[in-house]
């Protein structure tokens, strides 16, 4: 199986709200096939950014807003990626189409989708 960076850049694209096929993006396809650290950081922070915008519009019960609720877990795991986004800007460790960014991609579209359909 060849390493897919353009079905990652597409889903990272919908989800952040830009266009397919944009050159010079944090998601560009170049991105997840260089495996430059500070650049995928980059998608990840803006990716983190744009669940955290998105999540906002979603209408969450009353008891999903409490402590250890649905809204708390997502906050918690937005926080997270921020994190771990901060962390891999520092490393140098080049990771060429690493095939983890093709699962990430999937999980990114699959969620990206969700969120447009929760926030009917």
């Amino acid at each position: 199986m060849s390493f897919d960076a353009t079905s990652i850049e597409y889903a990272f694209a919908k989800l952040i709200g830009n266009t397919t096929g944009a050159r010079s993006t944090s998601h560009d396809a170049d991105v997840f096939r260089g495996g430059n650290p500070k650049n995928l950081a980059k998608a990840l922070s803006d990716a983190a950014d744009a669940l955290e915008e998105k999540v906002k519009s979603v209408p969450f019960a009353a008891a999903d807003t409490e402590p250890g609720g649905a809204k708390a877990r997502i906050d918690v795991a937005i926080s997270r990626l921020h994190k771990i986004a901060e962390s891999m800007s520092k490393s140098a460790t080049v990771s060429r189409e690493d095939y983890h960014w093709e699962i990430i991609g999937c999980l990114v579209s699959t969620i990206a989708d969700l969120l447009e359909k929760a926030k009917c």
